[in-house]
C-alpha cells in the first residue's frame, strides 16, 4: 500500500512539474513573440523579403546583428546610439521574416543593404556589423564604397590568415545544431537546465564572467541568450551563419576606403581577435581596439564598447569647444562606437572643410592608430597635464597644418 501511494505521489508530482514547465515555456514563448510583434516592416528586394526596423533620431546608421539575432538584436545592441542616431536594423537572410535566397552569401546580403537604403532614400551610412554580421558589413564597404561612410567590425567572425577553422562543435553544440535549433521547447529547456553550457556554446563567453558581473550586465547577457527564442524563426539564419563563419573566405579588405574600426576581446572563445587584427592591418588607415576580457559579448565592457556619454553634433558650437571635446574622447583611448561616429562627424568642422568629409574621416582613422602607437612608446606621461599633451599630440597629427591655422 505504501508502495502504491509512493508511486501515485511520484507520478502526480512528475505530472505537476511537467505541467508547470510547459506553462513556463508557453509563457516565455508568448513574451518572446510579443517582443518582435509590430516592431518591423518588410520590403521586397532582388533576393526576396527583407525585414527591418528603425529606432532613434538623427543621422542614419546601419546595425547588422550577429548569430542568433534578427532586427531585435540589432536594436538591442545599438540602444546606446539611438539618442542621437537613427538606427536601421535589418534581419539578415533566414532570420525572422527575412527570406533565405538560393545563394545566401555575404556578398548578396551586402547588396540587400544597398537595396534597403534605396528604398529608404538614404545615400550613405556608417555600418556596424557584429560577429557573423561583420561578414556582410565588410562586403558592404567593399562592394558599395560610395554608400559606406564608416565601418565598425565588432568581434568579427571573419577570415584571418593562418588561423585554423573554428573548432568543430562539441557534443552539446552539435546537439543544439541537430535538434534544438528546430525546437523552441528543446532550446528553452537547454537554457533552463544548463544556462552556463548554453552561454559557453552559443555566446562563446566564460559563464564565470557573467556570474561575476554586476546585475545589469548579467541581465543584458542573459537576455541575449533568451532573446534567441523563438529559435525556430531564426534557425535558417543560424545554420547559414554556421556555414559562412566556420571557415570564412578572404576578402579584398584593401579596397575598403571608409574609416574603419575593428574591435575584439582577447578571451573571445570564437577567436575573433585575429580577424580584428587582420582587418586593422589590411584596411588602409583602420584602427584596432582590443579588450582583455569580456568574451564574445563583451561582458562588463558595454560602457567601453558603446560609450555612455554622447557628444552632440551642434553647428553653433565654437570650434575650440569642439576641439576640446574631441581631445577628451581620445585622452584615455576612449574610442568607443559613439565617440568614433561623433568624432568622424565633428572633425570636418575642426578642419574647416565641412564638405570634405571623406578626407577628414580617413585622416582620423589613420591618426588614431598613430596616436595609440606614440602613446604606447611614451607611457611615462601621467596625470592631467600629460593626458592633455597626449590629446594635443593626437589632434595635431590628425588635422596637421590646419590645426595650427585655427589656433
Amino acid at each position: 500500500m505504501h508502495r502504491r501511494r509512493f508511486l501515485w505521489l511520484a507520478t502526480t508530482g512528475a505530472l505537476v512539474a511537467g505541467g508547470a514547465s510547459w506553462h513556463a515555456f508557453t509563457s516565455d514563448m508568448a513574451r518572446a513573440r510579443a517582443r518582435t510583434l509590430g516592431r518591423s516592416s518588410v520590403i521586397q528586394c532582388r533576393f526576396g523579403a527583407v525585414e527591418y526596423a528603425i529606432e532613434g533620431q538623427g543621422p542614419p546608421v546601419l546595425m547588422i546583428h550577429g548569430t542568433g539575432g534578427g532586427f531585435d538584436q540589432g536594436l538591442d545592441f545599438a540602444a546606446p546610439l539611438t539618442r542621437h542616431w537613427r538606427v536601421i536594423a535589418p534581419s539578415r537572410f533566414g532570420y525572422l521574416r527575412s527570406g533565405l535566397p538560393e545563394h545566401p552569401s555575404s556578398e548578396n546580403q551586402a547588396d540587400v543593404f544597398a537595396d534597403l537604403l534605396d528604398r529608404l532614400k538614404i545615400d550613405r551610412v556608417p555600418i556596424v556589423g557584429g560577429s557573423a554580421g561583420a561578414l556582410s558589413a565588410l562586403q558592404f564597404a567593399i562592394r558599395h564604397p560610395d554608400r559606406c561612410s564608416a565601418l565598425v567590425a565588432m568581434v568579427p567572425a571573419a577570415y584571418a590568415p593562418g588561423r585554423p577553422p573554428v573548432e568543430p562543435p562539441n557534443a552539446l553544440s552539435q546537439a543544439i545544431i541537430d535538434h534544438a535549433l528546430r525546437s523552441d521547447f528543446l532550446f528553452w529547456s537547454g537554457i533552463e537546465l544548463n544556462e552556463d553550457a548554453m552561454i559557453r556554446a552559443l555566446l562563446a563567453t566564460d559563464p564565470e564572467l557573467v556570474r561575476n558581473a554586476d546585475p545589469a550586465e548579467r541581465t543584458r547577457v542573459r537576455a541575449i541568450l533568451r532573446n534567441i527564442l523563438p529559435v525556430s524563426d531564426r534557425a535558417q539564419g543560424l545554420l547559414n551563419d554556421a556555414r559562412l563563419a566556420y571557415d570564412p573566405a578572404p576578402m579584398r579588405l584593401d579596397l575598403i576606403r571608409a574609416p574603419t574600426l575593428a574591435l575584439s576581446l582577447e578571451d573571445d572563445r570564437f577567436q575573433t581577435l585575429s580577424a580584428a587584427r587582420h582587418i586593422a592591418a589590411s584596411v588602409p588607415g583602420a584602427a584596432l581596439v582590443t579588450l582583455p576580457t569580456g568574451g564574445h559579448v563583451w561582458v562588463g565592457r558595454n560602457g567601453e564598447v558603446f560609450a555612455k556619454k554622447n557628444v552632440r553634433k551642434q553647428s553653433t558650437q565654437d570650434r575650440e569647444e569642439i576641439r576640446c571635446r574631441l581631445e577628451r574622447m581620445v585622452i584615455d583611448h576612449g574610442i568607443g562606437l559613439i565617440q568614433w561616429f561623433q568624432s568622424s562627424a565633428l572633425v570636418p568642422q575642426i578642419l574647416g572643410h565641412e564638405n570634405d568629409q571623406d578626407r577628414a574621416h580617413a585622416v582620423v582613422a589613420e591618426s588614431f592608430g598613430s596616436f595609440v602607437a606614440d602613446d604606447e612608446r611614451d607611457p611615462g606621461r601621467h596625470g592631467c597635464h600629460g593626458k592633455r599633451l597626449r590629446g594635443e599630440r593626437f589632434l595635431r597629427h590628425a588635422i596637421g597644418v590646419r590645426a595650427e591655422e585655427t589656433e
